[in-house]
Order: structure tokens, then sequence, then C-alpha cells
């Protein structure tokens, strides 16, 4: 996003839930202070991309059940695809073993059919149980990005403005960070993967 910006090109950027319920047994957040924690976390972390006026559009599906609103959520981003004249999309990639993320993943694929505009997935928890050669992963399919080290770095600031995944809660498994040091390893090397 922020190489984009830097070029000129408008980036627009929807969320499809909060995540919301990441510590659903914690006595120490609720998911509707979660909920807004993340939307500011995220308007923070696209600040630090090069995108301070950016607003996301979000569609507020409950988190954990975007499978059950998958067709709205794919008419939804057909709808935007085709208002900004997408020039491409980019989302999670649907095979990632991440009900929310397959969900979103398909939606993905369905609007960009549906529109005409190509598709970029990029695999998220992949990384933790798939290795080299892995046939549940279409490496034919993979693109490396090569990322400059301006842009690396600020995707390493927006990431880190993403506190309430990096650092625990509190004590106790239930307010644990869900985005240990070894996922966000997986984000802070110099170069991005997707399936095209």
């Amino acid at each position: 996003m922020a190489l984009l910006e830097a070029f000129g090109v408008d980036v627009h950027v929807m969320t499809i839930t909060d995540g919301e319920l990441s510590h659903p047994q914690s006595t120490l957040i609720t998911p509707e202070r979660l909920a807004r924690i993340r939307r500011a976390e995220l308007c923070s972390a696209l600040a630090q991309l090069g995108l301070p006026g950016a607003r996301p559009e979000q569609l507020g599906v409950p988190d954990t059940q975007v499978d059950r609103h998958e067709g709205a959520v794919a008419r939804r981003i057909a709808a935007l695809l085709r208002k900004v004249e997408a020039a491409w999309c980019v989302a999670p990639w649907y095979g990632d073993l991440h009900s929310d993320h397959e969900a979103a993943g398909r939606a993905a694929l369905r609007a960009c059919r549906a529109s005409k505009v190509p598709l970029w997935m990029y695999p998220v928890w992949m990384w933790h149980w798939a290795g080299p050669g892995d046939p549940r992963v279409p490496w034919g399919d993979a693109a490396r990005l090569p990322l400059p080290a301006d842009a690396l770095a600020l995707k390493s600031a927006a990431i880190g403005q993403f506190v309430s995944q990096l650092h625990p809660w509190g004590e106790g498994a239930e307010n644990a960070a869900i985005l240990p040091p070894d996922e966000i390893e997986h984000h802070t090397r110099r170069f991005e993967t997707v399936f095209r």
C-alpha cells in the first residue's frame, strides 16, 4: 500500500470484521471495546503507510462468522471494485486454514470474477503449517514481491500499531498476544508473497 500510494495510486481498504473475538475468555477486554481499539489501530497503521486520510470501508461482519455472510461480503467487495474502477484487488488467501480469512478470500474471488478484476491473495497463517512443496499450497501461482528498505520500514511501523494483537492484555492464556514474534517475522521479511 505504501508503494502504491507513493506512485500516486489510489488505495482503498475494506475490513470485513474487527477481530473482536480474539480474546473471548478475557475479563479485561470486551469484544465491543476491542472492536473500537482495532479500528483505531487500523487507522494508525494506514497513517504509518502514508495513507493518513484513508477511511476504511468497514463491513462489521461478526468475527468468526464471515462464512455465514459470504454472499453479502462478495457483493460488497464487487460494489467497491466497480465504484473505484479497481485495477486489482488484494485479499487473504482462501486456503489459509483460518475460517474468516478463507471466507474473505472466497468472497473476494467471487467479486473479482464478477467484476473481471485481477486478484492477488496473501497468506497469513500458512507460514506456520506449510513447508516447501506442501501440496495444499499453490506454489506455482506464487509471486515474490521485493520490498525496498523504506517500504519495509513503513510496513514494520504499521504492524507496530496493532498493539492489541502484539502484546498481552494481562496474565493468563486468555489475555495472551495473538501475534507472537515468530508470526511477525513472516511479515517483516524483505518481500511479500502473493498468489495470482
